[in-house]
């Protein structure tokens, strides 16, 4: 395939034989190559700028603070304003920079009175909680990775853990497309797995926006949540969810922080993924598994050892477990199915 790139020095042509847009939610990737983006339009316009407002910090003080006029918080050298304005009034002026002085008028608004910002901010920024998701993260030769595939609103920090996600589960993929030791089946799953994932960002962080309004009618429900959070396996579950820790595919969870003896000495699991490549993690008092996957030797890094902590174990080079001590024929499918041969 050829691209057409232009930049400082003009129009340049590359060849490539795949091309992954991650060039952000307005992707020119993701338009050209005509993939579908669906959701839901904004419902809030949220304002944030890096400088010190001391008036704030002593009232309402530092924190997040939900009031009449919509969401702010307040930190030593950063404001953010939250307005539930839906759809967004000022959507016309969105591509224009945004100033000190609507910085400003979002915090009075917000506060309910007059408030004086007495420094140019350092940084300003304007977000909205639009909400899309492509149908496909692949059309062809064609790939999109993070914010390029899904666009979300931005709390809980949830953005930059889903797209490095994306690529590292996009990379050894497309990488071992490329080497010729994994097909189009093998690539495809990039979407079945990474799609799910990101549909669960969008749902939790629209739910969120739905708890921040500071409409009568939602109070209720947020006292409701907070006594919920105090349920020890409430709060897990929501850590889990925000952190992406509980992110599970069909091939399996991610290898346990468990140490294993190996003839170079005790390490923990975790770090014999360093090559980047797939790890076979042979427990086996006779070697049982490793001589099963030989001919996968210069594909698969073969270790053997012993742990009190975990059986045999096939790891992707992602880090998800995708077969555990069963039996010889066992492990040579799910070689097939994952690394060719």
């Amino acid at each position: 395939m050829t691209v057409s790139v232009i930049g400082p020095d003009g129009r340049t042509d590359l060849r490539a034989s795949y091309l992954v847009g991650c060039d952000g939610g307005r992707s020119t990737v993701r338009t050209l190559a005509g993939f579908p983006l669906d959701g839901h339009e904004p419902t809030i316009t949220g304002r944030l700028g890096d400088v010190a407002v001391p008036e704030l910090l002593e009232n309402p003080g530092a924190g997040w603070h939900r009031l009449d006029g919509g969401v702010i918080q307040v930190t030593p050298l950063r404001v953010l304003t939250v307005e539930f304005d839906s759809p967004p009034t000022d959507r016309a002026d969105r591509d224009q920079p945004m100033t000190k002085a609507e910085l400003a008028a979002s915090l009075a608004r917000v506060v309910g009175r007059p408030v004086d910002i007495p420094a140019e901010p350092q940084w300003v920024s304007r977000f909205t909680d639009n909400t899309r998701l492509v149908d496909t993260y692949r059309r062809g030769r064609v790939l999109l990775a993070g914010d390029a595939a899904h666009i979300h609103s931005p709390f809980g920090g949830q953005g930059l853990n889903l797209g490095l996600q994306d690529a590292m589960n996009l990379g050894w993929k497309l990488a071992a497309t490329l080497q010729g030791w994994a097909g189009d089946e093998v690539l495809d799953t990039y979407t079945a797995e990474r799609r799910p994932v990101a549909a669960g960002v969008l749902h939790n962080t629209r739910a969120q926006v739905a708890l921040m309004n500071p409409s009568p009618q939602v109070t209720p429900l947020r006292e409701l949540f907070t006594e919920m959070m105090d349920i020890p396996e409430v709060n897990q579950f929501l850590g889990a969810m925000i952190t992406a820790l509980d992110v599970r595919y069909d091939c399996g969870e991610f290898l346990p922080p468990a140490k294993v003896r190996t003839p170079d000495g005790t390490v923990a699991a975790r770090e014999l993924l360093h090559s980047g490549r797939p790890v076979l993690l042979d427990l086996s008092p006779d070697s049982t598994f490793a001589h099963a996957a030989a001919r996968w030797g210069d594909w698969v890094h073969i270790i053997t050892g012993e742990s009190d902590e975990i059986g045999s174990v096939l790891v992707r080079p992602d880090g998800y477990v995708c077969w555990e001590d069963t039996s010889p024929d066992d492990l040579t499918i799910t070689l097939r199915t994952w690394f060719g041969g």
